[in-house]
C-alpha cells in the first residue's frame, strides 16, 4: 500500500486544459460539397 498513486492532481489539470477554447469544437461550412449550399448569392448586395 505504500505505492499509492496520486493522479488527482494531475487529472484535474489535465481537464481544466481540454476546457480551454483551444479545444472547443469547432462547426466548419463547407465551401464545396454537401452541406454547403446557400440561399444567399455570394458577394452579392441586398439591392432590391
Amino acid at each position: 500500500m505504500a505505492n499509492k498513486r496520486k493522479t488527482g492532481r494531475i487529472d484535474n489539470a489535465l481537464q481544466a486544459q481540454l476546457r480551454t477554447p483551444l479545444f472547443r469544437q469547432r462547426v466548419v461550412k463547407p465551401k464545396r460539397g454537401k452541406g454547403s449550399y446557400s440561399r444567399k448569392g455570394r458577394g452579392q448586395s441586398q439591392a432590391a
